[in-house]
């Protein structure tokens, strides 16, 4: 799915188009879920350092 939003624009139909852009809504959400994951990990390993 990485590249959908990036790929230059062609004449598409309505339905095409919509998934494309459900497309770059969930590669956003996913870089989203991404990143908090990564903090969540972050934290969790600083708490348990703490001891």
């Amino acid at each position: 799915m990485a590249g959908v939003c990036s790929e230059p624009q062609r004449k598409t139909t309505r339905p095409e188009q919509h998934n494309v852009e459900l497309a770059c809504e969930l590669e956003a959400a996913q870089s989203d879920l991404d990143a908090a994951r990564e903090a969540n990990w972050d934290l969790t390993r600083a708490l348990n350092q703490r001891g």
